[in-house]
């Protein structure tokens, strides 16, 4: 007998491809649904936001944390060099197969639903960051400069904007990504060379500087990485 669940995913799925229409999902022996949006692919996953009902405690521009467990990314550039996380900040570098198990160059992208747009133009509002130690390391911005912050994922913003969150867009042409700040909205995740460090380091840059280097390949962690 076919699972019923899986029945009503496949359906919402194929609709939502084509209408972008929110859909309920019935969970096996329940009467209960939740109703959820179509979002984006990522890597051959299909990526649905929860909506909230009418009457739950939420600001109207603000972000509810997603209750789906995040799944372990790889974040290359262009140049396939890797985002990880090294002593306390953000580097961007070349490395090797060897190096691609440790946990400093694999991120989690969190996502949150956005009460006012529900994902549409303005990309999907994401938090990104590395698992140290039990610890959540998260990418933070400050004007150009990028920090992190060891937090636990709060499950409201009640803000339109935060320091953390990102608004992941797909570019429909490259298939890759770019993760727009919420508080600086003209910025993007970028690296640029730190000639006193002798390393990439990632920071806030326009998308229309020359140098612009804001573009990412996602990739999951479980499956090939084609370098």
């Amino acid at each position: 007998m076919a699972d019923p669940t899986q029945q009503t995913f496949k359906w919402g799925y194929t609709h939502c491809l084509r209408a972008h229409c929110i859909f309920k999902v019935f969970p096996m022996a329940s009467c209960d649904y939740s109703h959820v949006t179509f979002v984006n692919t990522c890597d051959d996953a299909f990526y649905f936001q929860e909506t909230l009902e009418m009457g739950e405690d939420l600001a109207e521009d603000g972000f509810a944390k997603s209750p789906l467990e995040p799944e372990i990314h790889w974040v290359l550039s262009k140049s396939n060099q890797f985002l990880l996380f090294h002593e306390s900040q953000f580097e961007v570098k070349n490395l090797d197969k060897t190096q691609l198990n440790q946990p400093d160059c694999q991120f989690k992208i969190q996502n949150y639903n956005d009460m006012e747009t529900d994902g549409g133009p303005k990309g999907r509002p994401i938090m990104l960051y590395a698992s140290i130690g039990g610890d959540k390391m998260v990418v933070r911005c400050e004007q150009d400069s990028i920090s992190s912050e060891q937090i636990d994922l709060p499950k409201k913003i009640d803000e339109s904007t935060s320091d953390k969150l990102f608004y992941m867009e797909k570019s429909q042409a490259s298939h890759m990504y770019k993760f727009r700040s919420s508080k600086f909205p003209n910025k993007y995740l970028g690296f640029v060379l730190d000639a006193n460090l002798n390393l990439n380091k990632l920071v806030l840059k326009t998308s229309k500087e020359p140098d612009n280097k804001c573009e990412w390949r996602v990739c999951n962690c479980k499956s090939d990485l084609k370098m």
